[in-house]
């Protein structure tokens, strides 16, 4: 599983494949965007889900769970992300069971919210792992993506037709994509041992030494 992978391996629907690619830097993961679409890509196949411990594009309504979905909101948090609101579609602002605040948009993005993050419900069955297998991931990879993304990371899914999944894992793993058995492997030694949807989310000085562990660099949550 270095850097990207395609979802289930060689798994192929319809002539297409699902690639997916978890970033430390959302900036990395954002660099990577914008590869994608220069190469023509559409936004509706691409999914982006990354950490918000900090609060800088959700907020709370008391519950657990923000409310950043509407249009109009969806719109200043893209514009406060870096402009990745002109490269993804559908940017809400979401609380996830055991990852905590995330913004979140794509297809992944929809499928959570149809679920009921968001809604005020408070937690839904699977969470992002869920999600994901329900996308053809398999269990075991979407839970070690849902722990990245609760450590801090950011997760990029691309939908492409398969003579071009090659070339689109070039371009993700040219943007620092991890090397997802190597971080699970390390995680391992410090005594994890698979994602629990009931954990504690990560807060931002959690997060922030978690990226220092392996980058050896402060960085913005």
């Amino acid at each position: 599983m270095n850097g990207t992978t395609t979802m289930n391996g060689s798994k192929t629907m319809n002539g297409t494949k699902t690639i997916t690619a978890l970033y430390d830097r959302t900036e990395d993961a954002q660099s990577a965007l914008r590869d994608l679409q220069n190469m023509n890509i559409s936004r509706d196949n691409i999914s982006l889900i990354a950490s918000d411990a900090a609060g800088t594009y959700s907020h709370d309504n008391g519950n657990g769970i923000s409310t950043q979905s509407d249009a109009a909101e969806g719109a200043v948090a893209g514009a406060t992300f870096g402009g990745i609101g002109g490269l993804v579609v559908g940017l809400a602002a979401l609380a996830i069971p055991g990852i905590g605040p995330v913004l979140a948009a794509g297809p992944l993005a929809s499928a959570l919210i149809a679920a009921g993050i968001g809604a005020g419900v408070g937690a839904v069955t699977g969470g992002i792992v869920g999600a994901l297998t329900e996308m053809g991931v398999s269990e075991e990879a979407a839970g070690y993506y849902a722990e990245g993304i609760r450590r801090g990371g950011t997760l990029l899914t691309v939908h492409v037709p398969e003579n071009m999944s090659k070339q689109v894992m070039d371009v993700l793993n040219r943007h620092n994509a991890i090397d997802v058995e190597d971080r699970v492997s390390q995680w391992r030694e410090s005594g994890w041992q698979m994602h629990d949807p009931n954990a504690k989310p990560y807060g931002v000085d959690e997060i922030e030494s978690e990226r220092n562990r392996y980058t050896g660099e402060r960085m913005r949550v």
